[in-house]
């Protein structure tokens, strides 16, 4: 499973999580739906003006979405703070050492 690469025609994708009740989404956005590892269903949300990937969520998490750091205004204000499925990075995509990384989806917190 490579969507996140795709979707973003990257070897990565650098996300965001913030809280679903304290985003506001303007505009009607289009949709992408797929099936993640876990079995739930993932949607990446897209303008439908011009085609970039902004947002995404699952219906494993109701009360977190991510958005993707490359559409923010000023995307040199993302500070990534761990590395997720690091088993499907590609030798030419680094990330900074510093980085923690997990070879797949970590536990929740509190799970």
């Amino acid at each position: 499973m490579l969507d996140c690469q795709k979707s973003t025609g990257a070897g990565h994708a650098s996300l965001m999580m913030v809280p679903t009740a304290a985003t506001k989404i303007t505009g009607t956005p289009r949709y992408f739906a797929s099936k993640a590892d876990s079995g739930n269903t993932t949607e990446r949300g897209f303008c439908a003006t011009c085609g970039s990937t902004v947002f995404g969520k699952t219906s494993g998490n109701a009360q977190g979405m991510v958005v993707f750091a490359g559409s923010l205004d000023d995307p040199s204000q993302f500070k990534p703070q761990f590395s997720i499925f690091a088993k499907r990075g590609h030798a030419w995509d680094h990330m900074a050492p510093a980085v923690p990384r997990f070879e797949g989806m970590p536990p929740r917190q509190g799970s």
